[in-house]
């Protein structure tokens, strides 16, 4: 598609669930994603985090990035999904910052 933009998603999933629900959970929402026409460019496990202030009684959250490049009408879907899914606590999707190079390292 000649509008595709480049996005960022932060996903933080619930601590409740198991390793393998959370990256089952990661793989569906990736599926979302190539479903509708857009392409994953990285994904990064960044862990279990503690958060800045209770979120549904939990203290930790388990932390994944990707990067996707994808038309903006994906970003509406993928928000509805994040916000139905049980296991996504909290959620960000953002356009990725002009100038930013593919696979290029986020400052932490």
């Amino acid at each position: 598609m000649a509008n595709e933009k480049q996005y960022e998603l932060v996903m933080v999933i619930s601590p409740a669930v198991d390793s393998d629900e959370a990256t089952s959970t990661v793989e569906n929402i990736h599926g979302i994603i190539s479903s509708n026409g857009g392409s994953l460019i990285s994904q990064n496990t960044w862990g279990m985090k503690r958060l800045a202030y209770p979120i549904n009684e939990y203290t930790e959250g388990n932390y994944f990035f990707t990067e996707f490049e994808s038309d903006p009408s994906t970003t509406q879907v993928l928000e509805n999904a994040l916000r139905l899914s049980e296991n996504v606590i909290r959620h960000l999707i953002v356009m990725a910052p002009a100038g930013k190079e593919d696979g290029q390292k986020r400052r932490p």
